[in-house]
């Protein structure tokens, strides 16, 4: 290993608390790009980005392919965690601020040329996004529902995405109904509903 990387992990183990061996899908890999997408949920709903420069190139060519919402992702840099590269990714691109060890890894492919990590971010809260990302994409909130409807939600995304968007909706449906309790009554043996 490098010793700048090594060098690196070490503060990083002194910022966070994590230690390699606790986390090590928290290292980069040696000479091996990776790349990031953030799921951050939040009660608000779920921060959606998409290419407007692509929307446009796609508008001048006419091009009928379609443009996709995505989760905000991007590439790591040199030196950067897993973790390091998706709290900066969101943060660019959506404008939420998490914590790295707020970050959840969900999944992790080989893509060949490089290796791609699903984060999931629980939000307390329902941040304010950016206007625009970093490089001008769109941002928007949506519902789990809306992506579970969405028909140009970034298919790579939506394969990792589905079943905890599933799971949360799911859960939603069953918050909402409350539970009806049938007690018996002592004297008279009548059932009472609370």
């Amino acid at each position: 290993m490098k010793a700048w990387l090594r060098k690196r992990k070490k503060e990083e183990e002194k910022e966070t608390g994590v230690l390699d061996d606790q986390a090590p899908w928290l290292q980069e890999g040696e000479g091996r790009g990776f790349a990031v997408a953030v799921l951050a949920i939040s009660p608000g709903g779920i921060p959606l980005v998409r290419d407007l420069r692509k929307a446009a190139q796609h508008a001048e060519r006419q091009n009928l392919a379609p443009v996709f919402w995505k989760l905000p992702s991007g590439k790591g840099k040199p030196g950067e965690t897993k973790a390091a590269a998706g709290a900066r990714e969101l943060l660019e691109e959506s404008g939420v601020d998490v914590e790295q060890k707020d970050l959840i890894l969900l999944s992790s492919e080989d893509r060949g040329s490089h290796d791609y990590f699903f984060f999931r971010a629980n939000l307390g809260y329902t941040p304010e996004l950016a206007p625009m990302g970093d490089e001008g994409e769109e941002v928007s909130m949506f519902s789990v529902e809306e992506i579970l409807r969405m028909p140009d939600f970034f298919p790579p995304h939506r394969k990792v995405a589905l079943p905890i968007l599933a799971d949360l909706k799911d859960q939603r449906k069953s918050s909402r109904r409350s539970p009806t309790m049938t007690i018996a009554v002592a004297h008279g043996g009548h059932a009472a509903s609370q």
